[in-house]
């Protein structure tokens, strides 16, 4: 149960580090319209979230590296 817990809390992290990054990209270089609300959703979905499975299961994967 703490297992699930902590990898949850470490992607809850990385989501958010990536989320921070998007927007600001986002607001910087795009104008606000509805075709690039919808572009922003499906990138969201489609790169935001594997990329943060992606970065915990790898730093998972470290920190039980560096246990043994």
């Amino acid at each position: 149960m703490i297992k699930k817990l902590s990898y949850l809390g470490i992607f809850i992290v990385f989501f958010l580090i990536y989320f921070k990054i998007l927007s600001f990209l986002w607001t910087k270089f795009m104008p606000f319209n509805t075709a690039s609300d919808i572009i922003s959703v499906v990138i969201l979905i489609f790169v935001n979230i594997p990329l943060s499975v992606i970065s915990t299961e790898k730093l998972i994967k470290i920190i039980q590296k560096e246990e043994l």
